[in-house]
């Protein structure tokens, strides 16, 4: 089998946080030669031990004239009517000249849209139903295949059918060996984006009401949160029930950092208008596998997109992110807590992201 040369097109600056995004480069790259063209992180973090050329944070102002001569003349880049993608294709245009590229895996619309003017063997693969402003610019009958996270998401955003869909989860790996690890589990986790959308206020309002509680939060922090926290909630932070930790770690380490904990909350607070759409509403967050992965049971909201859960029993899925709706899912947990915790196990084995990305490397091989 000849190794292709396969570039994954991320041209967002949050490639740390999509872990989905970095197991597909591992579990290619066992067969092709792949390569991450993406943005660096606003942080200045990076992922290390893979091939990552980053973009540039700004253009000059040449490409602001080239773009607008491109329109001029209706060339090919500039029909997308966005500075920013006119640039992105530019940069694009060059690497995979320079590379001698095979095949484009693009991330989500804007980069598909970006990839199909470069490449005519441009894979979809969709994690976010974002700049739905691409999505008249992807031509789905050119497209060489398609990875989302399920049909479901797939009818909404394409109307016709492909004959090369794959479904694939944005969960992590699954390592048999964490049902061996046995540490003490006390305290909750908060993983993630601490955000009023993701449901964390909700956490904190249990644990001010129910003081036995004790919860890390483990991810960035919405701007405003700290500051609301030690205004309104001194007592969680002088107390040590709410212990914050901002610092980044690789995706398998996680796994083995979340083991540690009893219970993972997984929540969208649906009163926020950008939080109530279809895309929250149907796509598990990957912070939810990790959880399964680690044995960790789950509190999520009740959704669609969290069905695993349900189906699995591993966890509990409340209508309404009050307080005592917390409290009860927790005591019907501990009542039963390790056939929780095995069921929870089985759930992350069944959509492993090894076995569930098979079909697609076959497919691209």
């Amino acid at each position: 089998m000849k190794r292709k040369n396969i570039l994954i097109f991320f041209p967002e600056g949050n490639l740390p946080y999509s872990p989905s995004t970095i197991n597909l480069y591992d579990e290619l790259s066992a067969f092709h030669n792949v390569q991450i063209l993406s943005r660096l992180h606003n942080s200045n973090e990076k992922v290390n031990n893979r091939i990552i050329e980053y973009l540039p944070r700004s253009y000059g102002r040449i490409y602001w004239i080239y773009y607008h001569f491109y329109k001029l003349l209706g060339k090919k880049g500039s029909q997308l009517n966005s500075l920013e993608a006119f640039c992105l294709f530019s940069s694009l245009k060059r690497y995979v000249k320079r590379h001698k590229i095979d095949d484009i895996i693009a991330v989500d619309l804007k980069a598909t849209a970006i990839s199909q003017l470069v490449s005519n063997r441009v894979h979809f693969l969709s994690f976010e139903l974002t700049d739905l402003t691409f999505l008249g610019h992807v031509n789905i009958n050119s497209l060489a295949s398609v990875l989302i996270q399920s049909m479901e998401r797939y009818d909404y955003l394409f109307n016709v059918p492909h004959k090369s869909v794959f479904v694939l989860p944005n969960s992590p790996v699954f390592d048999p060996s964490m049902r061996q690890r046995k540490v003490p589990r006390n305290s909750l986790i908060f993983s993630g984006y601490a955000s009023k959308g993701f449901g964390v206020y909700a956490c904190v309002h249990f644990l001010k009401k129910f003081p036995e509680r004790k919860m890390v939060i483990r991810g960035a922090l919405e701007g405003g949160f700290l500051e609301s926290l030690i205004m309104f909630f001194p007592e969680l932070l002088d107390e040590s029930r709410l212990l914050i930790d901002t610092t980044y770690q690789d995706d398998k380490d996680m796994l083995g950092y979340l083991s540690q904990f009893k219970v993972g909350f997984a929540f969208y607070d649906f009163r926020l208008s950008k939080i109530d759409n279809f895309n929250y509403w149907t796509a598990p967050s990957g912070k939810l596998y990790k959880y399964l992965a680690a044995g960790v049971p789950v509190i999520g909201i009740n959704i669609p997109g969290f069905s695993i859960v349900q189906h699995y029993k591993a966890g509990v899925l409340i209508d309404t992110l009050d307080p005592d709706s917390i409290q009860q899912a927790l005591d019907i947990i501990e009542a039963d807590y390790e056939s929780y915790v095995e069921n929870a196990f089985r759930a992350a084995e069944s959509v492993s992201f090894d076995r569930a990305v098979k079909p697609f490397i076959d497919f691209i091989s």
